[in-house]
């Protein structure tokens, strides 16, 4: 993580203020796409079925 700091001109520090760990760094947004796919549910008894 320092380097990435480093490179961006900001302390690691600063960097851990805005992110709390880095892969919401390098992936934004994932945890909502995460939480919609959990919720998604089908209305085929079987999951299959949605894809015919």
């Amino acid at each position: 993580m320092q380097q990435i700091a480093d490179r961006a001109g900001i302390s690691s520090r600063t960097f851990f203020r805005y992110f709390t760990r880095k892969e919401h760094a390098a992936l934004p947004g994932q945890h909502r796409m995460l939480a919609g796919v959990r919720a998604f549910e089908t209305l085929a008894s079987n999951p299959a079925e949605m894809f015919l």
